[in-house]
């Protein structure tokens, strides 16, 4: 076998000889490292923009998912009609809004007066009553008219808010069974106006729902 330290000292001679092979070596040894740690950071880089890659690409395909997702429960409808069906709720809501104002102006709090403010009161009672009476015969119109132009699911729900406008109007003109401003005359209207208020924040839930779920075609 060809020995190369032999054959270069035997030229260079010892001490020479013996350090260009060590120069020789080591030059040989670097490139070697060197090719071997820039395959080593090559092929940590392709695994790392594979992983980045693959991340992207399933990110990328859960987001079309939940497009994908939201779009199949959407409701297309034309622009008119979106802004027909709003309007509708817009109206509906404000005269609805009107009668809980009213209803809650009716029978207010408990009131303790003298006989002279006591029939003041009374009068003003009519007053408010007159007031919630009008506003909730103008909501009914109101929801009535506009029934062909929104879900029925929420004519509905309208229908309940109407079931405690329209019993506390009663309860009041009739008495309702209790001494006009007395504690039980004042719970009873307390009740109505709970009940009315709970319905009416459904109606608003599901106005809202409504309109999220409602996707506008484009054109």
């Amino acid at each position: 076998m060809f020995n190369w330290p032999d054959f270069v000292t035997g030229i260079f001679g010892g001490a020479a000889g013996s350090l260009v092979v060590v120069y020789g070596l080591s030059r040989w040894l670097g490139d070697v490292w060197k090719a071997k740690i820039l395959a080593k950071v090559q092929q940590d880089n392709r695994i790392e923009l594979q992983t980045m890659k693959s991340e992207m690409e399933a990110s990328v395909a859960r987001a079309n998912r939940l497009l994908d997702a939201g779009i199949s429960k959407a409701i297309l409808v034309t622009r008119t009609h979106f802004e027909t069906e709003f309007a509708a709720y817009k109206e509906i809501f404000a005269a609805l809004s009107d009668v809980k104002n009213y209803l809650h102006a009716v029978r207010p709090v408990f009131i303790i007066a003298g006989e002279g403010e006591w029939i003041k009161d009374e009068r003003n009672l009519v007053d408010r009553l007159n007031k919630l009476i009008e506003a909730n015969n103008r909501a009914v119109v109101v929801s009535d008219n506009l029934r062909p132009f929104y879900e029925d699911e929420i004519y509905q729900d309208i229908q309940e808010c109407f079931k405690s406008s329209k019993f506390e109007i009663l309860e009041v003109k009739t008495g309702g069974g209790f001494s006009m401003f007395s504690l039980d005359w004042f719970e009873a209207g307390r009740k109505n106006q709970e009940a009315f208020a709970r319905d009416y924040l459904h109606v608003s839930r599901l106005i809202r729902d409504r309109l999220a779920s409602l996707g506008v075609l484009p054109g």
